[in-house]
């Protein structure tokens, strides 16, 4: 049995526009899109609860400031820290106290000062870690306000690097070709391994834990979201988030008791004077709808956690167009679609 621990979210999210409401009968909907064989072409994100420096699983992850892929005598994998920082990119589900470990070492050689690297998130120092000359276990807490759902970077700021001859003693320090600072061989991040993936198979969309969905669209009218049922597993339910061009994004949640339609508008613009719809740039309104697996509950039994979405699709008026036939043979944008197995001695 897996055990999920409770997950709270630091604020509850709420409509956060009064069009995004459930509506009652109305006209025949037009169906714009099926989710479902949509999902080839959405971006799927997960969370990462392991960045493996000096693999190639790490690489997606590594934002700038480092160096090569190595390899030690025991053949533990690292990477040397080059440049005033380095920083790595994390992707969040939902908001709350994250713990962070990383197993690191200082490049120390005679006469170097201690190594006190900075971390910084999202830019903001939240704490500093004293580095050892051997690969040694720290760890630091992200509060859940800054832990927010979405994307993030970590940054690791060393107190100093150069060339041993330059930072440390004049005499015994060695001369060294490259600007070393810390090495690193792992950054975990919470404290759960995540397993699966998003799909969309048959008339359902299957939505993991710590993951989610991204649709884009062009929608020439308000829309619909609308769905048979809805079956949250482990999770709370769904977040929805719905993003236009031009507009603040608006969120709502749905759960098992939830009327299956959501609203989801298109905010009007601004006259831009007598210019035909048809040829009107302004016209276009590129837009996105997210779909997130909310926090947990307690504990939840054998299997994934997560949520099933069946016949998900969205429907508009008489004015809207349906999307048109896909006619390239692509992949998602995000990529692999399914979780890396975790390296069991890893964290």
């Amino acid at each position: 049995m897996r055990p999920f621990h409770r997950r709270c979210l630091a604020a509850p999210l709420l409509v956060a526009c009064p069009w995004l409401v459930s509506c009652g009968p109305g006209p025949v909907p037009v169906e714009v899109v099926d989710l479902v064989p949509e999902f080839r072409y959405a971006e799927v994100k997960h969370e990462r609860s392991l960045i493996d420096l000096g693999t190639p699983s790490a690489a997606a992850a590594l934002v700038g400031g480092w160096s090569w892929n190595e390899t030690d005598p025991a053949g533990n994998s690292f990477v040397w820290a080059v440049g005033p920082r380095s920083e790595v990119e994390v992707f969040l589900a939902w908001a709350r106290d994250l713990e962070v470990r990383t197993r690191c070492r200082a490049f120390r050689y005679p006469g170097a000062p201690p190594q006190v690297l900075g971390v910084l998130w999202d830019g903001v120092e939240i704490a500093s870690l004293e580095l050892d000359p051997a690969f040694a276990e720290r760890q630091f807490v992200v509060p859940a306000e800054r832990a927010t759902p979405g994307n993030h970077r970590l940054g690791l700021v060393p107190a100093y690097f150069g060339r041993p001859e330059v930072t440390g003693d004049a005499g015994p320090a060695p001369r060294h070709p490259r600007k070393l600072s810390f090495a690193c061989e792992w950054i975990a991040l919470g404290d759960d391994s995540i397993a699966g993936g998003a799909r969309g198979e048959g008339e359902t969309l299957w939505i993991p834990e710590a993951s989610e969905v991204s649709f884009f669209l062009e929608p020439e009218s308000d829309l619909d979201l609308r769905w048979e049922s809805i079956a949250p597993r482990g999770v709370d339910g769904l977040d929805v988030v719905w993003e236009v061009e031009g507009a603040a994004p608006v969120t709502a949640v749905i759960a098992q008791e939830s009327d299956p339609l959501l609203h989801l508008p298109l905010p009007p613009v601004r006259e831009r004077g007598p210019v035909a719809a048809d040829r009107d740039p302004a016209s276009v309104r590129p837009a996105r709808l997210t779909l997130r697996a909310a926090g947990g509950v307690a504990v939840f039994g054998e299997g994934e956690a997560g949520v099933v979405l069946r016949r998900p699709r969205l429907t508009g008026d008489g004015r809207a167009g349906r999307l048109p036939d896909r006619t390239a043979d692509v992949s998602s944008a995000a990529g692999d679609q399914t979780a890396a197995a975790v390296d069991e001695e890893k964290p």
